[in-house]
């Protein structure tokens, strides 16, 4: 879910990533946010990023501010780093457990004018794992996939969906590639051997 309240026509947020979190241990998840701020006046202006991170309940678990000046006509990516104590992590029982907030302010020398833009974004934290002695793992525990294509040969296929290859008494390398427009492509190379996939 992606919502922008526009406050201004200068200072915009022309684009939001999180990344899935980048560390995940027992009782810590350190998360990654990059922000694309687009200034479209002509001036330099000394740009505040406050990032929230919310639970379910309105519960605020995370705050980080980064300041940078934006030359005239031009944007920048801030790239923030948010720690989260004790998270909850992302199930097919429970989705979507995180909200992060940004709010874009302009700095004009100790003073902070009012909010310019704002969004909003879901997210979830979660680790996903395969491997042929354990199969798929979600948040390091099986998970049985319901629904998955079995295709006995190798073949590419393009978009958003999940591919489950069975190698029917051949040895050799699985490669899966997954691509879509606007996301990172994923590869993964499985070693076969004889009914171990």
């Amino acid at each position: 879910m992606y919502k922008s309240q526009q406050l201004s026509n200068c200072i915009l947020i022309s684009g939001v990533l999180a990344l899935q979190p980048q560390e995940i241990a027992g009782d810590f998840a350190k998360v990654n946010v990059k922000t694309n701020i687009l200034n479209e006046s002509a001036e330099e202006i000394d740009v505040l990023l406050v990032t929230r991170v919310l639970k379910n309940d309105g519960t605020e678990v995370a705050v980080k501010e980064s300041r940078q000046k934006i030359s005239g006509k031009s944007g920048t990516e801030f790239n923030q780093n948010l720690d989260i104590t004790s998270p909850l992590l992302w199930s097919v029982e429970s989705p979507w457990l995180y909200s992060f907030i940004n709010e874009v302010y302009i700095i004009n020398g100790d003073n902070r004018s009012g909010m310019t833009d704002r969004t909003e974004n879901n997210f979830c934290i979660r680790s996903i794992s395969v491997s042929t002695e354990n199969g798929f793992l979600l948040n390091g525990k099986p998970l049985l996939l319901k629904g998955g294509f079995m295709q006995p040969v190798r073949k590419t296929y393009q978009g958003r969906c999940l591919v489950i290859i069975r190698a029917e008494n051949r040895t050799g390398e699985i490669k899966l590639k997954a691509e879509s427009d606007g996301i990172q492509s994923s590869e993964i190379k499985i070693m076969a051997s004889n009914n171990q996939i």
